[in-house]
């Protein structure tokens, strides 16, 4: 029994999408390994900071879902003049690097206490500093 022209044109299309299929999945394996070699060429202490700037960046966005931090360009007007609130505390504190090295933290815009948050490398002391001066800004204890 002889097939219709039309299944026998069915099963070539068929045949060609199983041929390309097998090629495509062929080229996904190949990259899948090469991202693989490529990832264990990453030295540890690379690795490591990558980590914390992915960890960091959960922190921010987790803040910034809690209303801590606002969005970038959509940030608050200072309460005052823009001084520090008090003379001591959080807000006096100077920033200890970069372009805005000695400028007190109540100075500074929010969006970059927020950007300095989200970075890996920002020390401890100067996190919860940051930290409580955007506190202080949105009212929050």
């Amino acid at each position: 029994m002889e097939d219709c022209p039309q299944c026998k044109a069915y099963r070539e299309m068929l045949d060609i999408l199983l041929a390309e299929n097998a090629k495509l999945t062929e080229q996904m394996m190949e990259i899948e390994a090469a991202q693989k070699v490529a990832a264990e060429m990453i030295p540890p202490e690379i690795r490591r900071l990558l980590a914390q700037q992915a960890a960091a960046a959960q922190r921010l966005e987790k803040a910034k879902a809690a209303g801590d931090v606002d969005v970038v360009g959509l940030s608050r007007p200072l309460a005052s003049t823009g001084a520090p609130k008090t003379a001591g505390g959080s807000a006096a504190w100077t920033i200890p690097f970069g372009k805005h090295k000695g400028t007190a933290l109540g100075l500074l815009a929010t969006d970059y206490l927020a950007w300095c948050l989200a970075q890996a490398w920002l020390r401890p002391e100067a996190r919860r500093h940051m930290e409580n001066v955007i506190r202080e800004r949105r009212g929050k204890p």
